[in-house]
């Protein structure tokens, strides 16, 4: 299996982040034992979905536009990491795509659990701010912003994440864009049963904590650093 590049920036032209609340009992089969959940009070974890949609010429110039879609841990980050300070570290639990080389070339040297699902689609709400998943005409889930009037604002965000083939190993992602947060309580998504979810227990989910969005229209970048290798001062 080849290595990924050390370092690789990522185009993307829509990209959402939800984060839920679950109980953490039931979360636990999807955390490493030897990382930690973050919870947000007690036997109340997090989990997120991701859904990431990338431009086209990633593969080289005529390639097509593709989907990712990440079942996302939050886990405690580790703060002795020479880098700024992080928003988040993520344990990808799940990732699926519809590329087949993206699966190949960059997710499955990394993570285990790894899918290339040529069926996977988004169909994204007008505004860029939420999602239908399906997988051919199966709906897996629903995400839906909670905030009529979203605001949006330039930000460069830093974060880690952790490989989990061949042993964990923690890296480091960036990301530079036009983002809208917020945690406006609300129906902010709805789940069906699927494999993706690991056997995740759907019953256990008590609701939405945060949503993220960036601008539809624009273009976002998701920088990622194999474990080892730190930024450059200039890049930070």
């Amino acid at each position: 299996m080849t290595r990924p590049p050390d370092l690789i920036h990522w185009k993307l032209k829509n990209q959402l982040l939800y984060l839920f609340e679950v109980d953490t009992d039931a979360l636990a089969p999807l955390v490493p034992p030897n990382m930690e959940a973050v919870e947000v009070r007690p036997g109340c974890s997090l989990f997120g979905i991701e859904c990431l949609h990338y431009q086209p010429g990633h593969f080289g110039p005529d390639y097509p536009e593709f989907d990712e879609l990440v079942l996302a841990v939050p886990v405690q980050p580790n703060l002795g990491v020479r880098m700024p300070v992080p928003k988040y570290c993520i344990q990808g639990a799940q990732v699926w795509s519809n590329s087949a080389e993206f699966i190949d070339q960059e997710c499955r040297p990394l993570f285990a659990n790894s899918v290339h699902a040529p069926d996977l689609r988004f169909e994204l709400t007008p505004d860029g701010t939420g999602c239908d998943v399906l997988e051919g005409d199966q709906l897996v889930l629903t995400l839906r912003n909670t905030n009529p009037t979203p605001t949006y604002e330039v930000k460069t965000m830093w974060g880690q994440f952790y490989v989990d083939v061949g042993g964990f190993a923690q890296g480091i992602w960036r990301w530079q864009g036009e983002v809208s947060e917020h945690m406006k309580r609300g129906a902010g998504g709805t789940f069906h049963e699927h494999r993706f979810f690991r056997g995740l227990d759907l019953s256990r989910i008590r609701g939405c904590y945060r949503q993220m969005a960036a601008r539809a229209g624009t273009t976002s970048t998701l920088s990622r650093w194999l474990p080892g290798v730190v930024p450059a001062a200039t890049e930070s």
